[in-house]
């Protein structure tokens, strides 16, 4: 166990929390803190927003006998964290213990805190390295916590720590700007990205006769599908992310076209079968939490690669500063650049 998870389950010690009693367990890369908690908790539920955490839990718990003492969100039970809480929550949750990285986005921490005290679970605990925390933080847990705290600094890294959820917490809504919704850790929140926005309106003028199928590769709050839907209405979409809460957002935004839409929470469109769609819309990432990582978009190139139909196209949106039509032209044919702004790139390839 690496010190900043050493730090985590040491300050849920210190809030009180025993052995025996319920955990709940959110950002854990590493899965340090589930193989403690299956270990010493009573219960271990999952709150993880990333699909992959999710069920590399269900299945490491599963290799050790232990899938009976795990709820995991989105398998066990609804997969919006709110819904999850208050279906699956028992009143030992007074005793339970939230551990987690500290997310990037305040938005991400305020909806977890939210929900988190509205089911009653008795204390919330994060940590992250010192430089990322600000006093911002503290307020948010401040707001759903009747106390709350630093701890001292454990090398880099520093937690924090709130109990006593505080009574008759109102259901968390989600934000809302024009046709778009958000929660949580969603991507851009409830703000039509510049990046999807160049993606989605270039692809559509790319398109003399409309895809029958196109997949929305990381959909986030959905405002790429929504103009896809809205200007090709013979168009069916998929639209896919690893985020549960982008997944919820999208189902939001997607309302008005619902009938030839489909939202799933999935790792690299695993879920999907080979050849099976026109076109690939994709806006991939280059942030891993704080850290910037250029090579996250190559799962994402090989899964769409793996979907295309033969002669489908690809449209990729990305910074300009990260070149990736070199690896882009690694896995189709006749890449060609289509836009370019200040920030943006978009291209265009097909696969073989």
């Amino acid at each position: 166990m690496n010190r900043l998870d050493q730090l985590i389950i040491a300050q849920a010690y210190e809030t009180g929390w025993q052995p025996d009693q319920p955990a709940y367990v959110v950002d854990d890369p590493t899965g340090s803190l589930l193989a403690h908690l299956l270990d010493n908790a009573s219960t271990v539920t999952v709150l993880s927003d990333s699909h992959s955490q999710v069920h590399d839990a269900c299945d490491y718990a599963t290799r050790n006998g232990q899938r009976q003492k795990l709820c995991a969100r989105g398998i066990d039970g609804p997969l919006e964290l709110n819904a999850f809480l208050q279906s699956t929550v028992e009143p030992e949750a007074s005793h339970g213990v939230v551990v987690t990285r500290l997310p990037k986005s305040r938005t991400h921490l305020d909806y977890l805190a939210h929900c988190t005290a509205r089911a009653g679970v008795g204390a919330f605990v994060g940590a992250h390295n010192t430089k990322h925390m600000t006093r911002a933080q503290n307020q948010i847990l401040a707001t759903y916590y009747a106390t709350e705290h630093a701890s001292r600094g454990s090398g880099k890294f520093r937690a924090l720590c709130a109990t006593k959820p505080l009574p008759n917490l109102p259901e968390p809504q989600p934000h809302h700007a024009g046709h778009l919704y958000a929660i949580g850790a969603t991507f851009a929140g409830s703000q039509a990205d510049h990046g999807g926005q160049l993606l989605a309106t270039t692809a559509i003028a790319d398109w003399a006769t409309p895809p029958r199928t196109i997949l929305d590769f990381g959909c986030g709050n959905g405002a790429v599908s929504y103009l896809v839907a809205q200007h090709n209405p013979a168009t069916t979409i998929i639209a896919t992310d690893i985020s549960a809460d982008a997944v919820t957002s999208t189902q939001l935004t997607l309302v008005p076209y619902r009938e030839r839409t489909t939202v799933t929470w999935d790792t690299s469109a695993r879920s999907i079968a080979e050849n099976d769609v026109d076109a690939v819309l994709l806006n991939p990432p280059f942030h891993d939490g704080f850290s910037i990582d250029d090579t996250l978009v190559d799962e994402l190139l090989a899964a769409a690669q793996r979907v295309l139909k033969p002669g489908g196209a690809i449209y990729v949106v990305y910074n300009s500063h990260l070149r990736y039509r070199l690896r882009i032209g690694q896995l189709f044919t006749d890449v060609v650049q289509l836009a370019r702004d200040s920030r943006f790139t978009i291209v265009r390839g097909h696969k073989l």
